[in-house]
């Protein structure tokens, strides 16, 4: 079983690396200012005293979304631990962070296949499909009805579009695909912390 705490200083550079490898290329300066800012919602899980894996994630700064959501950024272990149950121990050990500050609700986006299955398990349920496209692209308004679109948002060059969902249907998930040209379509699956125990 790792141990698992703080992500601390000497632990950045590696865990920078994780992230940049399993999960996004987003700069090092912009989720340095969010761990400075929330450090209680970076952790990291150790076996022998170093890192092997990182969860972390911070309040949303959209202001439709309830004020007691965290939404988990991301959680990787180096693929040479994988498959022992740390990435669970890990997102437990990150809800349990959520529920000390108050949080309800932990949201998280997936992109699909064993990540999907692996939030499922433990005990995240889809709420919806986002649909990524570049923000100038023009989408017939039946096409939005047809899909029943329940938001939209634009972020830069980027546009999301809402579906809502009760199950993961990946056979719809590539009709969006196909329907709106995306470059993506990401599941959102949430965990009530009030239903789970957390």
């Amino acid at each position: 079983m790792p141990e698992i705490g703080p992500l601390r200083d000497d632990e950045l550079s590696l865990a920078f690396s994780l992230k940049q490898e399993y999960l996004d290329d987003s700069p090092f300066e912009s989720w340095q200012i969010q761990r400075s800012t929330h450090p209680d919602l970076f952790l990291a899980a150790r076996v022998d005293g170093h890192a092997i894996g990182i969860c972390y994630g911070w309040p949303p700064d959209a202001e439709h979304v309830s004020a007691d959501t965290i939404v988990l950024q991301g959680i990787a272990i180096a693929e040479n631990f994988s498959g022992k149950c740390h990435g669970s121990q890990l997102l437990h050990a990150f809800e349990s962070q959520v529920a000390m500050r108050g949080g309800n609700t932990i949201s998280v986006g997936s992109a699909g296949g064993y990540v999907d299955h692996f939030y499922m398990k433990n005990g995240y349920a889809p709420t919806a499909f986002m649909i990524c496209i570049p923000a100038d692209r023009q989408i017939p308004p039946a096409l939005t009805r047809e899909y029943s679109v329940s938001d939209e948002r634009s972020d830069g060059d980027l546009r999301r579009l809402y579906v809502g969902i009760s199950r993961l249907d990946n056979t719809l998930r590539e009709r969006l695909i196909s329907a709106f040209d995306a470059d993506e379509v990401i599941a959102i699956m949430d965990k009530d912390l009030t239903e789970s125990g957390s």
